[in-house]
């Protein structure tokens, strides 16, 4: 550690001491390839956020189906929209890091259609 900094107060950059010291800066064989946070829309993140802070449990709707479930939506309801109508889903720990698009399918399966048996039209022999 000590070397690092050596180096990096000769290089003369206060900025790059600052990340050294916090451990931001790390050499290149200690590298690791950075992760991407989580996406999810700001105004369910300032919803969960609010209530978490109020203590209050709501059903929240939501149209945006894209958001990544993170750990302080847990408990939470939440009525995603599918297409003709907001279906609660209830928040557990083993849902997060899924999309909340996973929980809520938007087609129904009806099944397979039926064939109609079809008969040849036979004109006299």
């Amino acid at each position: 550690m000590m070397e690092q900094l050596m180096s990096v107060e000769q290089s003369g950059s206060v900025h790059q001491l600052v990340l050294v010291r916090w451990g931001l800066l790390k050499p290149l064989d200690k590298k690791v390839m950075a992760r991407r946070p989580p996406y999810i829309t700001i105004n369910l993140l300032n919803k969960i956020t609010r209530m978490n802070k109020e203590g209050v449990k709501e059903t929240i709707q939501v149209y945006q189906r894209a958001s990544t479930i993170i750990p302080a939506m847990i408990g939470h309801t939440i009525a995603l929209h599918n297409g003709r109508d907001f279906v609660p889903v209830t928040i557990m720990e083993g849902m997060v890091g899924f999309k909340l698009a996973d929980f809520v399918p938007t087609h129904t399966f009806k099944g397979h259609p039926k064939s109609m048996k079809v008969t040849k039209y036979r004109s006299g022999r």
